[in-house]
């Protein structure tokens, strides 16, 4: 986006064309958000499916994901 800046200011380009850039920087940037929410939705989905819960440890603690099995990961982790 800097070189198209520089190009507009130079006077290379005109503004439609700075614009353009612009606005497709923009959807680049919003496509990547969407395609992390996804990810984070789909580790999610994952996470659910294998029986998994969300455990908060204490009273102003965050929750965490910890497997349902309460295998080695789980239990063992916290002492």
């Amino acid at each position: 986006m800097d070189l198209q800046s520089q190009r507009y200011e130079s006077g290379v380009v005109g503004y439609t064309d700075y614009l353009d850039a612009l606005r497709t920087l923009l959807n680049v940037e919003a496509a990547l958000a969407a395609a992390g929410r996804d990810l984070a939705l789909a580790r999610l989905a994952v996470h659910r499916a294998l029986g998994g819960a969300w455990v908060a440890s204490g009273p102003l603690a965050e929750p965490r994901m910890v497997p349902a099995s309460g295998g080695a990961g789980a239990e063992g982790a916290n002492k």
